[in-house]
């Protein structure tokens, strides 16, 4: 995915990212995901010390953030801190 902002720099509620290469698998829970037109799975993340964060600080429309959402080759995990 690539995200960015579009008039402005964010300031205020920047993206942030994890890296996934810090997230084990006790770091995630499964939950039903129920819509009228969907019905699957999601996982969503616990809290732990260990996950390494990352944001952007004042990001302008030039700065794209490209990231993973998903990954099904657990040796794929990697975080790039600066693609630019």
């Amino acid at each position: 995915s690539v995200w960015r902002p579009i008039n402005h720099p964010a300031e205020d509620n920047t993206l942030t990212l994890c890296d996934g290469s810090a997230i084990d698998d006790s770091d995630v829970v499964e939950a039903d995901h129920i819509t009228r037109q969907y019905l699957e799975s999601t996982m969503y993340g616990l809290f732990s010390r260990k996950h390494k964060w990352y944001y952007l600080s004042k990001q302008t429309p030039e700065e794209l953030y490209f990231f993973k959402i998903f990954e099904s080759d657990p040796g794929g995990v990697r975080c790039l801190e600066r693609l630019f």
